[in-house]
């Protein structure tokens, strides 16, 4: 029995020598050494990583540091590593205006809160994270003066509010082969322009990595400058509110859409039209509001528009999605709604014109329209190819 009790006992030691990790403090920052595998984590998951007793203004994280003669990678981030990095109090901010991570680096994953509210954070080198998989819940929030985001494409998931309150962003750029498959509710909100204006001084075009199915609730919500949205892969549904206030004059609908949830693209800043191209097989279900109370003057839609127009009538019908093309918003054409507003079916001639004081718009061939809902109710726009 005693000798079963010391086998045990012995068993257990050694997995929890394996387990443990040794401290390190290397250039004022606390790492967790794995003397098993020969890596490294920056921080304990709680404490600050940093233990300086100066105020950095840029983080350099290593590819590896030495202990003891043996070489340790550094492969993960913990919790709240750097967040304030540097502040002595709440109303103390912090000045770090850089995070540099060395090249050849093999950080695997970013942890939550690990570099968030740091107030003047400009730069981060996230594309030289080769091997980088996961950035965690809030990692870089609130970090208001970070002016761009380069993703590298082993980047497969992003967190919750990974980058909120991001203000200053004007380029956020997904690699063609990006492995990327989830992206958090809330992930790049923006700053609510009615509060707190964006300070962006770019306009940011966004292609979505194909691996991601779903825009999740929020995603990029008040991201003013966010003009162009491309979804280039298999894209079922866009959440409540993931677009809402944005600045879009460019979307492009995949084919595999089955769900605009309420909101989703509401309250368009800006003046430029909105171009929307739509390949979906069957319209998208909308939810409450999808596209309400935009301040854009005309919506015009290209591509399989028809489809998703006639198709879910009873929501896409006051967008007057007909027969594929595009659609007129009748106040910025009063001439076009002065000829068909009323109508129910129609001829538009071909290579007539119709203008205002932006835009002309010009029929390029004669096509008829019939629409059954076509009333003073739903007036507003008319379909034509």
């Amino acid at each position: 029995m005693k000798k079963s009790i010391f086998i045990f006992i012995c068993i257990w030691l050694l997995a929890f020598a394996a387990k443990a990790q040794t401290p390190f403090v290397s250039e004022n920052i606390q790492y967790y050494l794995d003397e098993t595998n020969h890596t490294a984590t920056i921080g304990d998951g709680e404490n600050s990583a940093w233990v300086g007793t100066d105020k950095p203004t840029e983080i350099n994280i290593p590819a590896f540091v030495t202990y003891e003669g043996v070489q340790y990678d550094v492969t993960a981030i913990a919790n709240s590593a750097f967040h304030r990095a540097g502040a002595e109090g709440w109303y103390d901010n912090p000045i770090v205006t850089s995070v540099n991570f060395a090249t050849g680096n093999k950080i695997k994953s970013i942890g939550e809160y690990s570099f968030g509210s740091l107030n003047s954070l400009e730069s981060v080198n996230l594309e030289d994270c080769t091997e980088l998989e996961t950035i965690g819940e809030s990692a870089f929030s609130y970090c208001r003066s970070l002016t761009s985001l380069s993703f590298p494409a082993s980047l497969t998931s992003i967190g919750n509010s990974a980058f909120s309150e991001t203000g200053s962003l004007s380029s956020i750029v997904f690699p063609s082969d990006s492995q990327l498959k989830e992206i958090g509710r809330r992930a790049f909100v923006g700053l609510d322009p009615v509060y707190n204006p964006s300070t962006a001084t770019g306009n940011i075009s966004i292609t979505i990595p194909k691996g991601v199915t779903k825009i999740e609730e929020f995603t990029f919500q008040y991201r003013t400058n966010l003009t162009s949205v491309t979804f280039s892969g298999d894209i079922t549904e866009i959440g409540k509110e993931a677009f809402y206030q944005c600045g879009l004059t460019s979307l492009t609908l995949p084919s595999t859409l089955t769900k605009i949830g309420d909101e989703a693209f509401n309250e368009q800043q800006g003046n430029e039209p909105m171009i929307i191209s739509c390949s979906a097989v069957s319209a998208p279900k909308l939810g409450g509001n999808a596209f309400e109370k935009s301040s854009r003057n005309m919506l015009l839609l290209e591509g399989n528009a028809a489809t998703c127009g006639s198709g879910y009538s009873e929501t896409w019908g006051e967008y007057f999605t007909i027969d594929g093309g595009i659609t007129i918003d009748e106040s910025v054409f009063p001439d076009f709604s002065k000829t068909y507003n009323g109508k129910s079916s129609f001829e538009l001639p071909a290579v007539t014109t119709y203008s205002n004081d932006l835009y002309d718009l010009t029929i390029t061939s004669a096509v008829s329209v019939v629409y059954s809902e076509w009333n003073n109710t739903y007036s507003e726009y008319a379909g034509i190819d």
